[in-house]
């Protein structure tokens, strides 16, 4: 009943999941791009973007010492960044540019979807559990969609599971947990 029963509270958390489907494929195109280091750096920027949706979205201060330590962290991805560039060669056929456009993609949408998702946890009594199963079916009926039309015939022919392996199973636990314990850090440690 709270999901299907009350269509609007669902379709609240279509934005963020809409959100949050943009910015996995921003992932793909990010990581076939860039090296492990200045994708996972750069990926790193989601802290300052959430800090500044958090500023104009909830009109919450902050400090200057922790906009010091916002600044320090920006000025170490860029080392990090900088350091990988002068050493070892870049992949090979891969777009640099468009992998730190596609990264930095990533943060933007990341912090937008992380605020919101907040602004609709704290703003309701409805619990975190059905919330992120809100979140889910409203990703779900997103991506299937993209599967479909992207991988349609393949999946019909060889099974949606093609390719699965213990190790697939596992990453995609492990993400389901940081995304259970994100909602809960969100919705009680702001």
């Amino acid at each position: 009943e709270e999901i299907f029963g009350k269509f609007l509270e669902t379709l609240k958390v279509g934005v963020p999941a809409l959100l949050y489907f943009f910015q996995n494929t921003l992932f793909y195109v990010g990581s076939a791009n860039l090296d492990a280091a200045p994708f996972q750096a750069v990926n790193q920027f989601k802290v300052v973007t959430t800090a500044i949706v958090t500023v104009i979205f909830f009109r919450r201060c902050i400090k200057p010492l922790q906009w010091v330590s916002i600044v320090s962290l920006m000025g170490g991805l860029m080392l990090v960044v900088l350091s990988n560039l002068k050493s070892g060669a870049p992949k090979k056929d891969t777009n640099p540019l468009l992998g730190y456009g596609a990264t930095l993609g990533i943060c933007a949408l990341s912090g937008c979807a992380g605020v919101y998702f907040e602004h609709v946890l704290k703003g309701s009594k409805v619990s975190i559990w059905v919330r992120n199963i809100q979140l889910s079916m409203m990703s779900i009926f997103v991506a299937v969609i993209t599967v479909a039309s992207k991988d349609g015939k393949k999946i019909m022919a060889d099974g949606f599971f093609q390719g699965y392996t213990p190790w697939t199973v596992a990453c995609i636990c492990i993400i389901a947990l940081g995304g259970l314990t994100i909602a809960m850090v969100l919705k009680y440690a702001s």
